[in-house]
């Protein structure tokens, strides 16, 4: 403080002296305060050079017209070159440099100078004790960053640089091209080829080729990231594609294996992009495609660092609290190892590997079908209106990205569980009525449905405890709702939430009546339902509390829950339809004559005669006597006169099928 205020040195000692610091204490001290200002007085001495050379340079650079006067040029040229220079004059005004003309040597020579000095002096911002020397070290940054850019932009339009940077473009491609053909390959092997035509219960319930099913994970990943769809797509479609639909592609969350299977996949179709950039829809389309290779590319550069630093997949420790400074010490999908194994393609489930892609044809329109193409396009219009008003709803609740994010993923798991929970009734009863018609349901076909019920009672506890999570509920301990969080959730969502636990409640009812039926003693399935019933029922009542405190009610509800009975009609009809060809296929092989009217008499007794008594009960009537018996009311007749006088008591008639028998 005493060097500050101007005292001298003398008295500066002298006080030091007193306070009992010593002599080399003393030295060492006024040494420092000797090179500080030795530093000053050698940037002050910089910095003049540096405005004297600027002012000698703008005084030494001709004007333009006296550039012109003196050039042996026509008119017309001169007029030409005054065009260029306000042109020049225009863009730096606008803040647009104008690449000078530097040999690639020089550029890059003065690029890599001024980054040193910019390294020295550290930022923009930088800060120094002395206000004037921190206001020149700023200037000269500033001065550092637009010499930067000019020396910049002229390196970059050298051929020199274009040949340098397009040599390690194509190293770079060499260097991944086997890693890249490995992950689309791995990729393809579990996508069926019309993954784009499929929803997501769909891919979880559909066989492969080698029998298996796809995981949930990767089932999800597929439909919510479509982007992964282009794999499955003909690069000539894609080319055609308008770019807003590239754009609209969700690309986030993608695996170090999905970037490295989708840059494989459409590096050539980018290649001719790249070569019509001059058409302003081609360009847009080849942005796209440098925005998700940049970020490949980025990617890819971490993962490897990181392989490289602590040992590739197969070989790669993890740190623990014996040895903390041993191996990887991230933890979940911070590893980049781990991140790339969510999901993991590790399955060969027997889809085509090659260039197999969904079929795409263009459809000349039938003028007969009008109404058919209305209804249809009706239907679209009104499915993109109702996405419509369900984002600007969401919106206009959360007005938050990330929330509204956050809401669509809840609102498409919704609808995607309401969908599964359909489909897998709708498989279990057609395969329920297939083996009751052909009597073979035992021990282990009833085993084997308790299991798939197990499976998706499952699914549902885990998007439940999501669905209830979000509703903020307290799931902690005992069930208390006063501990519960504010609902922030939206009447959307609410509305939803309401048609799931419905839906789910139906289908709860529904396996509770087959396992009566074949007098199931499961116990986990048992204990299991009614905890989740529970839940549900707090999770509606939530749901109706927060509905009624919301003042936008949001978009109407069009979707509706098919209940158990619903899906189980539908069943039938699905069996029916598919035992349809195989009958008229027996019809054609042996054709079975008419009963003429006038010989019903004989008719019933040839139909009587047909019957063949296997066991009292049941009885097991031929194809013929079936079809008989749908033809002739004297036949119906005939036969429900003999069947009282066997003390039958009730009789299902089922014709058609594909057993060809009646029960």
């Amino acid at each position: 403080k005493m060097i500050q205020d101007g005292q001298s040195n003398e008295d500066v000692k002298k006080k030091m002296q007193e306070d009992g610091v010593d002599e080399m204490g003393i030295e060492a001290f006024f040494d420092g305060i000797n090179s500080y200002d030795e530093k000053i007085r050698t940037l002050q001495a910089e910095v003049e050079k540096l405005k004297r050379s600027r002012s000698v340079r703008q005084k030494e650079e001709p004007r333009a017209q006296d550039m012109l006067a003196n050039l042996d040029i026509s008119s017309d040229q001169v007029k030409l070159l005054r065009r260029l220079l306000k042109l020049e004059k225009q863009l730096q005004q606008a803040g647009i440099a104008v690449a000078a003309d530097i040999p690639y040597e020089e550029a890059m020579a003065k690029v890599q100078e001024i980054s040193k000095r910019m390294q020295e002096i550290g930022s923009a911002d930088v800060t120094h004790p002395d206000p004037a020397i921190q206001k020149q070290l700023r200037e000269e940054y500033y001065r550092l960053e637009q010499d930067m850019e000019k020396y910049n932009t002229a390196l970059m339009l050298t051929d020199e640089y274009a040949a340098e940077e397009a040599r390690k473009e194509r190293e770079w491609e060499e260097e991944n091209y086997e890693e890249n053909i490995k992950a689309l390959k791995a990729i393809r092997r579990m996508m069926p080829v019309d993954v784009k035509k499929m929803s997501e219960a769909d891919l979880q319930t559909m066989k492969s080729p080698t029998g298996k099913t796809l995981s949930r994970d990767i089932a999800r990943k597929y439909k919510r990231t479509n982007v992964l769809e282009l794999i499955r797509t003909d690069p000539a479609d894609i080319a055609k594609n308008h770019p807003s639909l590239l754009d609209n592609l969700r690309v986030t969350g993608l695996t170090v294996t999905e970037r490295r299977a989708l840059h494989m996949h459409l590096r050539d179709v980018a290649e001719t992009w790249k070569a019509q950039q001059g058409e302003e829809m081609t360009k847009k389309k080849y942005e796209w495609f440098k925005t998700l290779k940049e970020t490949f590319k980025t990617v890819v550069n971490s993962y490897n660092k990181h392989v490289k630093q602590y040992g590739p997949e197969d070989n790669h420790p993890y740190a623990t609290r014996d040895d903390p400074d041993i191996g990887c010490p991230m933890i979940g999908k911070q590893c980049p190892i781990k991140a790339n194994r969510s999901p993991a393609y590790d399955q060969d489930l027997g889809y085509p590997d090659g260039d197999v892609y969904m079929e795409s044809s263009v459809q000349k329109g039938n003028p007969d079908d009008a109404g058919a193409r209305a209804l249809a396009e009706a239907q679209e219009l009104a499915r993109a209106k109702l996405a419509n008003s369900r984002a600007d709803a969401l919106k206009k609740h959360y007005r938050n990205v990330r929330l509204v994010a956050e809401a669509n993923g809840a609102c498409e798991l919704i609808d995607t569980s309401l969908d599964l929970i359909e489909n897998r009734q709708l498989l279990w009863f057609q395969a329920r009525l297939k083996r009751r018609l052909e009597r073979t349901e035992t021990a282990a076909t009833i085993k084997v449905e308790l299991a798939e019920f197990g499976e998706l009672v499952n699914e549902i506890r885990l998007a439940s405890l999501k669905f209830a999570e979000r509703s903020g509920m307290n799931l902690s301990g005992k069930r208390d709702a006063s501990l519960d969080a504010k609902d922030t959730r939206s009447s959307i969502e609410c509305n939803l939430i309401l048609l799931y636990c419905e839906a789910v409640v139906d289908c709860f009812d529904g396996m509770d009546e087959r396992m009566d039926e074949v007098k199931a003693s499961d116990k986990r399935l048992r204990s299991a339902i009614p905890v989740i019933r529970g839940l549900l029922k707090d999770l509606s009542d939530k749901s109706r509390s927060t509905l009624g405190s919301l003042k936008d009610k949001g978009p109407p509800v069009t979707r509706r829950v098919k209940t158990r009975t619903e899906i189980m009609k539908e069943a039938k009809e699905k069996n029916q339809s598919a035992a349809a060809p195989a009958e008229s296929e027996a019809a054609e092989e042996a054709p079975a004559r008419a009963p003429h009217p006038m010989m019903a008499a004989r008719a019933d007794a040839d139909a009587v005669a047909t019957v063949m008594v296997l066991q009292d009960p049941p009885l097991i009537f031929s194809r013929q006597f079936a079809v008989a018996v749908e033809a002739s009311r004297a036949v119906q007749d005939a036969v429900i006169s003999f069947l009282r006088s066997r003390r039958v008591v009730a009789v299902t008639m089922m014709v058609g099928v594909a057993a060809g028998v009646a029960t």
